[in-house]
């Protein structure tokens, strides 16, 4: 029997999370991206023209799952794996130089594929969950789920400067003109310290409500940036919809959604050894996987008055 193809899946973390997955025993913590590209891999067909296959985790693939900092990111990336996935535009950029000379394939989620020039880049393929594009929809959502809490006595949004995601997405909130100013939580550094200095700061008090940006940094953060917004009363809303409870809501694509077109991606690679062309290469998702979801606990608050929103849901 032929050794199962190994995917290198990369994001921006803890280092301490970096496991070998070949089952589903010791999944726990792992990105939700993962959960879809297993979920695709063992449920759906390959295209009609080709015999079906399902893959089994450990028996026709493992995963190298490695999270690591952001400076460490040069040297993440090692031996010769049969596609790398990567969690994030940075990881992605990092990929791409990482196989430049081996184009070995890369699948990657983005938001700018051809701004960041990986359109032309011929190993490189890719899921657009527009994350940048809708910024203001973040704003706009975030304001009524928190409304009628009285959380919009302060607003804070939690950005990363230099970050091509929270600042895409920041200028599209601030693109026109806002029913309540914003107060920036800048993160002055590359990890999880410098998101607790910045939410610790003297000039972030509650109640308010935290609107964090898309930031990859950010997503391998999720409990302690709910365990030091809540030690300043700050309610966290965030831009995917995957872990919204202890949080008040969110609006986005979930990342376990888009684990899943991702999962297309790396199943035609299995079988064609050679990345998707044509619309399969960067997969936009559609209008309907963005969901404005709000948490049990907010519905519960908020009673009556958010049943008045259509397209919102509880968690």
């Amino acid at each position: 029997m032929a050794n199962p193809a190994t995917i290198l899946a990369v994001a921006i973390g803890d280092p301490a999370k970096s496991r070998t997955i070949a089952d589903m025993t010791n999944v726990t913590g792992l990105r939700p991206y993962i959960f879809g590209l297993i979920t695709y891999l063992s449920q759906q067909p390959v295209p009609k023209s080709k015999p079906q296959r399902n893959y089994t985790i450990g028996t026709d693939y493992v995963i190298d799952y490695r999270e690591c900092a952001i400076d460490s990111l040069s040297t993440i990336f090692t031996g010769t794996p049969d596609v790398i996935f990567c969690m994030s535009t940075p990881v992605v950029r990092h990929a791409e130089t990482f196989t430049s000379k081996s184009n070995i394939p890369v699948v990657g989620i983005v938001s700018d594929p051809a701004g960041e020039g990986f359109d032309t880049t011929k190993n490189v393929c890719g899921v657009n969950a527009q994350r940048i594009q809708h910024g203001r929809d973040y704003y706009d959502n975030f304001l009524k789920t928190v409304s009628f809490k009285g959380l919009q006595q302060k607003v804070y949004v939690l950005h990363l400067p230099g970050n091509t995601a929270s600042e895409g997405a920041l200028a599209k909130i601030n693109a026109t003109p806002l029913s309540l100013p914003l107060a920036l939580v800048r993160v002055l550094g590359n990890d999880n310290s410098d998101i607790e200095n910045a939410i610790n700061d003297n000039a972030v008090v509650g109640p308010g409500g935290l609107l964090v940006l898309p930031v990859d940094l950010f997503f391998g953060a999720v409990d302690y940036i709910h365990q030091w917004a809540k030690a300043k009363s700050l309610s966290v809303f965030w831009p995917v919809s995957d872990w919204v409870p202890p949080g008040v809501g969110s609006y986005g694509v979930a990342q376990e959604t888009c684990g899943e077109s991702m999962g297309k991606q790396v199943q035609y690679i299995l079988e064609n050894k050679k990345i998707p062309t044509g619309n399969q290469r960067f997969i936009t998702l559609k209008a309907t996987t963005r969901t404005w979801v709000a948490s049990k606990a907010a519905a519960e608050a908020l009673n009556v008055e958010l049943q008045k929103h259509s397209g919102l849901r509880y968690v």
